[in-house]
């Protein structure tokens, strides 16, 4: 590629700092020039500006013995492994950053396996969810922060068989317990009696609202709907 213009030695030491320093996307790199060198901005008057040609030229020719896109997607796909991200939240970010999708796909595909495995760490998910169990939050609730491929869910199935026992039940008990407060007038404290006598006296509209309440904290329908039988 030719460029016959005459580019300024500033705006190309900028492109390359800014690339060794964040390590961003060549799209971001692309969007970072326009934005600080584009003919109307500030520094694009002071150093003769750029066009759509002349960041080809920056990018393919005064930068192309540093360019190292595959690396800097690879590495941070293992960054966000190591922070217990899943596959969907992985693409979403890289993404965001502006790295081309076939390009980032392909490397989750050859270099992490994924539609042979889960790319989640055992032991680092069990003390993520571990810490969930410990804060209240339902089995739903925790499956919705992880899901992404049938080998993500098969091992957060695996693990939530082995923190939650009895607790998702419990826990239900709890919230239920929580809601039901504001109509126990009297404030009495015989779980097994004065729950059950207050939604005997309940009507559909109130049910119905409860259970709504308890759907948005992502217990199971079913569970919620035969508790309130």
């Amino acid at each position: 590629m030719q460029n016959n213009k005459e580019i300024s030695q500033k705006i190309v030491d900028y492109a390359i700092w800014y690339y060794l320093r964040y390590f961003p996307s060549i799209n971001k790199v692309r969007q970072k020039l326009k934005e600080k060198f584009w003919p109307e901005s500030e520094k694009g008057k002071k150093y003769w500006g750029i066009f759509e040609d002349d960041i080809d030229y920056i990018i393919l020719e005064k930068m192309k013995n540093i360019l190292c896109e595959k690396q800097i997607i690879t590495s941070k796909i293992n960054n966000y492994i190591n922070k217990w991200k899943n596959t969907f939240y992985i693409k979403s970010k890289l993404y965001e950053k502006g790295f081309i999708k076939s390009e980032y796909e392909n490397i989750l595909v050859n270099d992490f396996n994924i539609e042979e495995t889960s790319i989640l760490n055992y032991e680092k998910v069990y003390k993520q969810i571990n810490v969930l169990y410990k804060k209240n939050k339902s089995k739903n609730y925790i499956r919705n922060k992880y899901e992404e491929n049938n080998f993500d869910r098969e091992l957060i199935e695996e693990i939530l068989e082995d923190i939650f026992i009895n607790w998702e039940e419990e826990l239900l008990n709890i919230e239920l317990e929580k809601i039901l407060n504001k109509y126990n007038k009297n404030q009495r404290a015989e779980a097994l009696y004065w729950k059950a006598e207050i939604l005997e006296k309940l009507d559909f509209k109130e049910k119905q609202k409860i259970t709504q309440k308890l759907v948005w904290k992502w217990f199971n329908i079913w569970d919620i709907i035969n508790l309130l039988k």
